[in-house]
C-alpha cells in the first residue's frame, strides 16, 4: 500500500502580490507535491528526484505563459501523481475484496479444518491397525520360530539312530576299503601292523567272537601264500562279518530313510514358514512406521488449520484497518497533493468574470 499521505498544511498568507505571470506561495505548493511523487513505485528514483526538483519551474508560470517543454513535465508529473493515487485504489479494492470475501474465508477455512480433523481420524485408524498387524506378526514369528526349533529337536532326536548307522557304515566301509582288504590281499602300503589293528577295533566295536578276534592278527599278519587253510578261514570269516553288518545296516537305513525324510521335510517346512512370519513382520514393521509418520503429519495438518481458524479474526480486523487507512490516504492524497497539482496546472492570468446575479421579477401591482 502507498505511503499514507499527510495533509497538505494550510496555504501560507501571501504577504504581498504576486508578480505578473507567476503564482504566489509555489515553494511550498511544490514540496508537497514533491513529496507525493516519492511514493511512486513503478518510477526510478532519478526520474521521480528530476520532476520533484522541476515542479517550481514547470508550475511556477501560469498556463497561458508555459512553454511546450513546460507543458510536457506537468504531463509526467499527472502520470506519476495519477500512478500513486491509482496504487492507493488498488490498495483499497483489495481490502475492499478480502472484506468481501470474509464469509467465504471463514467458510474455506472450517472446511479445510474440519477435512483436517477427518484425515487425522483415518490416520489413527491406520495407525491402530498398523500396531495390530505388526503385535500379531509378533506373535506369528514367535509361535513359527517355536515350531521350527521343536522341529529341529525332533529331527535331532529321530535322526540320532540313522546318523550312528550311517557313521558306523561310513567307518566300516573305510576300514574294509584301507585296512582289511589291503592286509588281506597282502598290498598294504604303510604298516601291516597298523592296519590289523584297526580291523582289530572295529571287530571289538561289533563284537567279533573273542576267538575270531584272537586269530585275526596272525592270519592278516601272513602273506596270502602263506597262509593255511585256518588262516584263509579267520580271514574269510572276517569277511562275511564285515558284510552282514554292512547289509544289516543298510537295512536299517533304508527303513529309516522315509521318517527321516519326513523329519527334515517337517524341519524345512518349518523353516520356510518362520521365514515368512520373518519377512511379514518387517513388512508390518515398515508400514506401522510410515502409519506413524502419517499420523503425525495429519496432525500437524491439524494444528496448522486449527491456527488459520484462528487468525481470520485478527487477519480481517487488520484487513479492515488496512481500508481505513488506504481510504484515508486516498482523501488526503486527492485533497492534498492532487489538489494543489490540479490548482498549479490550471492556474490563469484570466481572471474569471464574477457571476451576474438576476434581478427578481417585478411584482405586477394589483388594482
Amino acid at each position: 500500500m502507498a505511503p499514507k499521505q499527510l495533509k497538505r498544511p494550510a496555504a501560507a498568507t501571501e504577504s504581498a502580490p504576486a508578480k505578473k505571470g507567476k503564482t504566489a506561495g509555489i515553494g511550498k505548493k511544490c514540496k508537497e507535491i514533491a513529496d507525493a511523487l516519492k511514493s511512486a513505485k513503478a518510477y526510478p528514483d532519478h526520474v521521480v528526484k528530476m520532476l520533484g526538483e522541476n515542479l517550481a519551474h514547470s508550475l511556477g508560470d501560469v498556463k497561458e505563459d508555459r512553454h511546450e517543454f513546460q507543458v510536457k513535465v506537468n504531463g509526467m508529473v499527472a502520470e506519476v501523481l495519477g500512478s500513486v493515487e491509482a496504487g492507493i485504489q488498488e490498495d483499497i479494492a483489495a481490502a475492499q475484496a478480502k472484506v468481501a470475501a470474509s464469509d467465504t474465508e471463514k467458510a474455506a477455512r472450517e472446511g479445510a479444518l474440519e477435512a483436517a480433523k477427518t484425515t487425522l481420524e483415518t490416520k489413527q485408524a491406520e495407525l491402530a491397525a498398523a500396531d495390530k498387524a505388526l503385535e500379531e506378526a509378533e506373535a506369528e514369528v514367535t509361535a513359527t520360530t517355536k515350531a521350527l526349533k521343536a522341529a529341529e529337536k525332533d529331527q535331532k532326536a529321530g535322526d540320532a539312530d540313522v546318523l550312528a548307522n550311517e557313521e558306523k557304515k561310513t567307518k566300516l566301509q573305510k576300514v574294509v576299503a584301507e585296512s582289511f582288504q589291503p592286509a588281506k590281499e597282502g598290498t598294504v602300503a604303510g604298516s601291516l601292523k597298523t592296519a590289523i589293528a584297526e580291523v582289530a577295533k572295529l571287530g571289538k566295536e561289533n563284537h567279533f567272537d573273542a576267538a575270531l578276534l584272537s586269530s585275526l592278527p596272525s592270519a592278516l599278519g601272513k602273506e596270502p601264500s602263506a597262509r593255511g587253510s585256518f588262516d584263509e578261514t579267520v580271514v574269510n570269516q572276517i569277511a562275511n562279518e564285515f558284510k552282514e553288518i554292512e547289509t544289516k545296516l543298510n537295512t536299517l537305513l533304508t527303513e529309516a530313510a522315509p521318517a527321516k525324510e519326513a523329519r527334515q521335510a517337517k524341519v524345512t517346512e518349518a523353516a520356510a514358514t518362520a521365514a515368512a512370519a520373518a519377512t511379514k513382520k518387517a513388512s508390518c514393521e515398515e508400514a506401522a512406521k510410515a502409519a506413524k509418520s502419517a499420523e503425525k503429519e495429519a496432525i500437524a495438518a491439524q494444528k496448522e488449520a486449527q491456527k488459520a481458524v484462528k487468525s481470520l479474526g485478527p487477519e480481517m480486523k487488520e484487513v479492515a484497518s488496512s481500508l481505513a487507512e488506504a481510504t484515508e490516504s486516498l482523501a488526503e492524497f486527492q485533497e492534498g497533493p492532487m489538489a494543489v497539482f490540479k490548482e498549479l496546472l490550471e492556474k490563469s492570468k484570466v481572471v474569471p468574470e464574477p457571476a451576474v446575479e438576476e434581478a427578481p421579477a417585478a411584482v405586477e401591482a394589483t388594482a
